[in-house]
């Protein structure tokens, strides 16, 4: 089972999970992330957006457990106009000008029709994927709306700064990509919205399923999409939270 990383569009502002839902008024879950927070989704926010919140739980020895988090929520005119005015930081994180550009414009056109008043980001699955408190600190980090903010983006994002992302439509489209760079993608896509990629054609020399045997592959398969930043000190979370969605 996936730790899930929501941007939600609510009528109340909060970016407290349990308190949208505990409310029962309107909202609207735009976008779901596995195992990351994607880094386009950060630069909705500036650091003044930051509400305190706090999430109780138990730890796998049933004693009670509080985390003390920080997450943002701000209007759906300013997610936007941060948006915006965030192009140059997303292509400079990217690393690529015309890779960059592209998830850039797709984020713009993808917040382009939110019913609802406020847009507010829930890390707090994906926090749970190692030492709460530790990646509870780098979250808030991550809303400089500078390069100062690029590590601490990364490191929730699981992105490998050394491989390109592969394009928009490639992510959509082609089933055999190499999953460290589609990690990488996906951390640059918003994902509330598809693409049109009509007319898409796979390259000749794009690599089909692999026919060798798992042993065959032991040494040079890449590591599951979030080992290199797991630790053995984590998961003090409770199986399923009563607030997942499903």
């Amino acid at each position: 089972m996936a730790n899930n990383a929501y941007l939600i569009n609510s009528v109340i502002h909060s970016s407290d999970i349990v308190e949208i839902l505990e409310r029962g008024e309107a909202y609207e879950v735009l976008s779901t992330a596995g195992n990351q927070i994607p880094v386009i989704w950060y630069f909705c926010f500036e650091a003044s957006d930051l509400i305190a919140n706090q999430y109780h739980c138990v730890d796998d020895d049933e004693s009670p457990f509080v985390l003390n988090y920080m997450a943002p929520c701000t209007t759906k005119e300013r997610a936007q106009a941060n948006l915006f005015a965030s192009k140059s930081l997303v292509i400079e994180f990217c690393g690529d000008e015309k890779l960059g550009e592209q998830y850039w414009e797709k984020a713009v056109a993808d917040l382009q029709d939110m019913p609802y008043p406020y847009l507010s980001l829930h890390p707090i699955e994906v926090l749970f994927l190692n030492d709460p408190d530790v990646e509870a600190a780098t979250f808030a980090k991550g809303f400089s709306r500078s390069r100062d903010s690029f590590d601490a983006m990364a490191e929730l994002a699981f992105y490998d700064s050394s491989l390109p992302p592969v394009s928009l439509v490639e992510l959509y489209r082609n089933p055999y990509l190499d999953r460290l760079r589609a990690r990488n993608a996906s951390a640059l896509d918003m994902g509330v919205k598809g693409i049109d990629s009509f007319g898409w054609a796979q390259s000749p020399d794009a690599k089909g399923p692999d026919t060798t045997s798992a042993a065959d592959n032991a040494d040079k398969a890449p590591p599951p999409a979030i080992s290199q930043h797991q630790t053995d000190a984590a998961i003090t979370k409770p199986s399923k939270p009563w607030w997942k969605f499903w």
